[in-house]
């Protein structure tokens, strides 16, 4: 596959539901004004399994749960979808973020934070989310 550019990547958010990626609604609403996103970061927690007959030295490990990780976006400054998506803070949705590919990462989860990412006098305001995944998040190459 040939190098891509994020231009075109899109994010949902559909707040009437939570479903899972093959029960995406079309209520969705598109994120306007992205200037760049993360996509979510899965990370697994390790178990430790040493025990006193340990002879090594070395501990042991089991793996653990999976924390689904989070999402952050920043946006250009929008009085009116900021107030959108401040009304989302802790509000349990469905998102949908598609790259240009048509790749798609699909996730459960709510807004946990919100606020200018940056304000200078002479630069464009931004404002950054994030979004805490509850769950799992399921990545389709398509």
């Amino acid at each position: 596959m040939a190098d891509q550019i994020g231009l075109g990547t899109t994010l949902a958010i559909d707040s009437t539901s939570v479903t899972n990626a093959a029960g995406w609604t079309t209520n969705a609403t598109s994120v306007s004004k992205i200037d760049s996103i993360t996509p979510p970061n899965p990370s697994g927690e390790d178990v430790e399994t040493t025990d006193m007959s340990a002879s090594d030295g070395y501990h042991t490990y089991i793996p653990g749960l999976v924390d689904g990780g989070e999402v952050t976006v920043t946006l250009k400054f929008d009085k009116t979808q900021e107030a959108t998506l401040y009304a989302l803070i802790r509000v349990v949705a469905s998102f949908l973020i598609t790259f240009p590919c048509s790749s798609k990462w699909f996730f459960p989860g709510y807004l946990k934070a919100l606020g200018e990412a940056e304000v200078t006098k002479g630069g464009l305001m931004t404002t950054q989310a994030t979004f805490k995944v509850s769950g799992a998040p399921l990545f389709t190459a398509t």
